[in-house]
């Protein structure tokens, strides 16, 4: 038993070293090849919210209003909008919101917005927030039980949590449904998905990674919604874990076109674009593996807070 515990321990203490000499290799390459985008956090702007998140969009109204709800019905206390070029009329849908200072929208009208959006944020906003979470308008954080999200953030002692992706498909959608994504979305893949998005503390950012993670200073790290230390972009999933993100990737054939054939807000979508046009009929049968619903008393709290708000159809059906 003691060799055991002696041959896990020495495994888990050489993935951990080469996980930390990987980081910092990649570190000195972004560098000494002027890769390295530095990020210098205003660490002197006035603390405002514990949590906040920050999300780049192009023509996303139709579904920020749920984004936005559902948001704040997990104790978000405000959305900064990196709004690219969009065409739909996003600040007039998200008025009630406006009104009520829960979200600020800033336009930003360089092509590709990713990643001088990013350095704008930790120079003027980011610090507003003692941890701000980095997600996409299709991503919706997802707790076990209400309020995992803030626990693992009061008692950790790392620069930001990496949550999963769960990667949600058209559920044999063609056109866009009306109401909820959450709602009309519920077939998945049975397992989660590597890839992950952050939350950080942007007090402790120094530099861009990529779009899903960060830098952080003295090298530190980043840990899993389990507590698995790693680095970059990707680590292995948990079933135990107790937050994870839904990735709602293909919101029925009629968005993905939509999507397909309009601007990208980071280099990446433009690099990827021709593919996507190709393989749209093909990506229509990914993802749909297994059901996995949202529970009834989350959709019940984001559609009181949409309605309350004076949403209704298509952002959200009333009957």
């Amino acid at each position: 038993m003691t060799f055991l515990h002696n041959l896990v321990y020495r495994h888990y203490f050489l993935v951990t070293l080469r996980g930390h000499i990987g980081y910092f290799l990649r570190y000195l390459h972004f560098k000494f090849t002027n890769r390295l985008i530095s990020i210098l956090p205003n660490r002197n702007v006035p603390r405002k919210y514990y949590l906040s998140a920050c999300v780049r969009i192009k023509n996303e109204a139709r579904f920020m209003p749920e984004f936005l709800a559902y948001y704040k019905s997990l104790g978000f206390e405000h959305v900064y909008i990196y709004d690219n070029n969009s065409t739909d009329e996003i600040s007039q849908i998200l008025k009630p919101f406006i009104d009520e200072a829960f979200v600020s929208i800033v336009d930003w009208p360089r092509v590709p917005a990713y990643p001088s959006c990013y350095i704008d944020f930790f120079s003027t906003k980011a610090c507003e927030s003692k941890w701000v979470a980095f997600v996409d308008a299709d991503e919706f954080i997802v707790e076990k039980k209400q309020g995992e999200l803030l626990s693992l953030l009061k008692s950790t002692r790392a620069s930001s949590i990496g949550i999963n992706w769960r990667m949600y498909g058209s559920s044999g959608h063609e056109k866009l449904p009306s109401g909820l994504v959450i709602e009309n979305f519920l077939m998945t893949d049975e397992k989660y998905n590597a890839h992950v998005k952050v939350v950080v503390d942007p007090a402790k950012v120094t530099g861009l990674w990529n779009s899903h993670n960060f830098f952080y200073k003295h090298l530190r790290y980043s840990v899993s919604a389990t507590g698995q230390v790693f680095w970059g972009t990707f680590v292995r999933p948990s079933k135990n874990a107790v937050v994870w993100i839904n990735h709602y990737v293909y919101r029925s054939k009629e968005d993905s076109l939509r999507k397909a054939t309009q601007g990208y807000v980071d280099p990446q979508g433009y690099i990827q674009k021709a593919r996507t046009l190709e393989t749209i009929n093909q990506e229509f049968d990914n993802h749909n593996e297994v059901e996995k619903a949202m529970t009834p008393e989350k959709l019940c709290e984001v559609k009181n807070i949409m309605i309350a708000m004076g949403y209704s159809s298509p952002y959200v059906c009333t009957d």
